[in-house]
């Protein structure tokens, strides 16, 4: 969606917290019409020099909020803080615009929404990944082929950041609290452009801790299922890869790779040996996908777009991060 096609006023948005997502969601919100970026805060007066100069900067969010006419705050504060800014800014009448995962369980995630619909605000969850260029693609080119194309029977998903290497952990890995946790999540918002998530259920769930690191976990293997499927997700910080991929198997024996690195959508057709899997052979088809010198920028101008449109329109994903959650949390219960 193109910021600058719309027509309703721009939405007024400031951010709290301006650590090195921001940096990127900062580069999304560049020369967009539909948004404007208004204010930010961090209690670490350095990050000021990530703010243009007409950008105002304030060390604290209730300083920001009192002295800020913002329409919408996006909270990009470390995971475990979520809850209580986003409370804050709901308190304050402000739109909210929440990195994922929204909270740490699901209670906190219903109880955000109640509170916003309460205040009369919209809670809308920034499921950056599952605006990916290659998941945009795919999502239309099966919507495009109709009903009668083959059924998705299983799917999965692997999610890499070595962010756990060699017993070393990387600094802002306990920002985000585990593998699972941080990929999860991503994981979950790219397959439910695909298959319904409340139709799944949790079958199975293993996880790897790190003894004496401040993380929940830097290894884990989901099972799921709903009607007709079956699938995994797993999410690794112990290896040097940084490798993202969602594999959706169908019923005709086909299957579609999305590597969301390389932004490229892959046709696996059907291996005519019963020993070869699918995917040992080489793809019949590549769709190069990208959109936007920069992947993550890419995925937060599709978050910014569809906010934007979320406000005007008055109705959020909700019910969708609800769901999301749901399985995220409960996964790791």
């Amino acid at each position: 969606m193109n910021f600058s096609a719309m027509s309703h006023p721009p939405l007024r948005l400031a951010i709290a917290g301006m650590g090195r997502i921001a940096e990127i969601q900062t580069e999304a919100l560049r020369g967009q019409q539909a948004i404007m970026w208004v204010a930010a805060c961090d209690p670490d007066a350095s990050r000021t020099a990530v703010c243009p100069v007409n950008v105002p900067f304030f060390h604290s969010l209730t300083e920001m909020l009192a002295s800020t006419a913002c329409d919408a705050v996006l909270v990009s504060t470390p995971t475990s803080t979520h809850f209580d800014v986003a409370r804050q800014v709901i308190a304050a009448g402000r739109h909210l615009l929440l990195e994922k995962p929204a909270a740490v369980n699901p209670g906190e995630v219903k109880l955000l929404r109640d509170l916003a619909d309460a205040a009369g605000v919209l809670f809308q969850t920034a499921f950056h990944m599952s605006h990916g260029s290659e998941t945009d693609w795919l999502a239309t080119h099966l919507e495009a082929a109709g009903p009668d194309h083959p059924k998705i029977c299983g799917f999965t998903s692997v999610f890499h950041d070595p962010l756990y290497v060699a017993g070393q952990l990387h600094p802002r890995a306990p920002s985000v609290l585990g593998s699972w946790v941080d990929s999860g999540i991503n994981a979950l918002s790219v397959l439910a452009r695909f298959i319904p998530p409340e139709s799944l259920t949790i079958l199975a769930g293993s996880f790897q801790r790190a003894a004496g690191h401040a993380v929940q976990d830097v290894q884990s293997r989901v099972t799921l299922a709903a009607p007709g499927l079956q699938g995994t997700i797993q999410t690794d910080w112990t290896t040097d890869s940084g490798d993202k991929t969602t594999t959706l198997h169908f019923s005709n024996g086909q299957q579609w790779q999305l590597d969301h690195n390389k932004e490229t959508a892959s046709l696996f057709e059907a291996s005519t040996s019963l020993e070869a899997p699918v995917l040992s052979n080489p793809p019949a088809s590549v769709q190069q996908c990208q959109r936007h010198p920069s992947r993550m920028a890419d995925h937060y101008l599709g978050v910014f777009a569809g906010f934007a449109q979320a406000v005007s329109k008055n109705k959020s994903n909700a019910t969708l991060s609800l769901a999301l959650h749901q399985l995220l949390l409960e996964a790791g219960a």
